[in-house]
């Protein structure tokens, strides 16, 4: 391991390279680099079809983890809701390990999520996402894992606030003693909060409408990387905190008619939906903050700041 080195970018011809010793796949006719703020993410073109080779940060995720969300996409492909699927490499592991300068890197290679993302101001695409996000949640209730990832939300308050805190106190100062105020608030509603009054299911974590496809009338999706067991409250916050983002009330409104279609969310869901927006802000924007280490500290300026206290103000008002 060396210290020195936080994230290699590995060049597109190495990758092709270790894709075809490393998969029993057709010809790769194309490959290109689509992400590096932090996992690499490459999509891969062969003669046949496209996937998606994912390399996770160093030291990011473990390896029981990964096992979890494969085993959950599994569970889920299997039982008639869409998703991405795993490939196996030759050696018949789901799971590869790469050496780089950091250390071991894991990775995984998965098929294309065919189609296009939603158009979330088309009103049917939004009623059509929430329909198949209750389906994902009814059918996960049935998921019996040997290892259990858990999506603690506590954690995530605390990570964050910690992150944000850190961030802002050499040169935001001003801006930060908002953000202190606002955490108060949000510890003091989330501590009185009882936790046996929200639903647990296994949940995708991550659904801000971004990580699913359409292709004709099936929704495909993607991007597990957040999955594990937890609040259906806050996994749907993710899509109201897209629509508040977006200023895209009727398509939340459509939404929500389309999940309440499979499952009823219960009135302190319902009641309490704005907190669990917060904590997802806090939290995306503590995963903002970790990408400076490989993107500079000017990928967070004064601008992205003052609209997240604009944002957090507009929900203080309301809880």
């Amino acid at each position: 391991m060396n210290e020195n080195i936080i994230s290699t970018i590995v060049s597109i011809n190495y990758i092709e390279k270790y894709i075809s010793s490393e998969y029993t796949l057709s010809k790769i006719i194309d490959c290109k680099l689509l992400q590096s703020s932090t996992n690499l993410i490459y999509e891969i073109q062969t003669s046949s079809q496209k996937y998606i080779f994912k390399i996770y940060k160093y030291n990011s995720k473990s390896l029981s983890d990964i096992n979890f969300e494969k085993n959950f996409v599994s569970y889920l492909n299997k039982n008639g809701i869409n998703t991405s699927i795993y490939v196996s490499n030759i050696q018949g592991s789901f799971i590869s390990e790469m050496s780089f300068y950091e250390g071991a890197r894991y990775a995984i290679l998965t098929t294309y999520a065919n189609g296009i993302e939603l158009t979330y101001d088309n009103r049917e695409d939004a009623f059509f996402y929430g329909v198949n996000m209750a389906k994902l949640h009814k059918t996960s209730k049935n998921f019996k894992p040997t290892i259990i990832k858990n999506i603690d939300i506590k954690s995530r308050i605390n990570t964050s606030i910690k992150t944000i805190n850190i961030f802002l106190k050499s040169e935001y100062q001003h801006e930060l003693k908002y953000f202190q105020y606002f955490f108060k608030i949000l510890l003091n509603k989330f501590q009185n909060l009882d936790m046996n009054d929200f639903n647990k299911v296994f949940c995708h974590g991550d659904l801000h409408g971004g990580n699913a496809h359409k292709l004709s009338s099936t929704i495909t999706l993607f991007d597990f990387d957040f999955s594990g067991y937890g609040l259906i409250v806050y996994d749907i916050s993710v899509f109201k905190w897209r629509c508040m983002i977006m200023k895209e009330k009727v398509q939340w409104k459509d939404f929500l008619k389309g999940y309440q279609e499979v499952i009823k969310l219960n009135n302190r869901e319902l009641k309490y939906l704005l907190i669990f927006v917060a904590i997802h802000d806090l939290w995306v924007m503590h995963s903002y903050i970790k990408r400076t280490e490989t993107m500079g500290s000017l990928y967070i300026n004064k601008f992205y700041i003052k609209q997240r206290i604009d944002f957090l103000k507009k929900i203080e008002k309301q809880i």
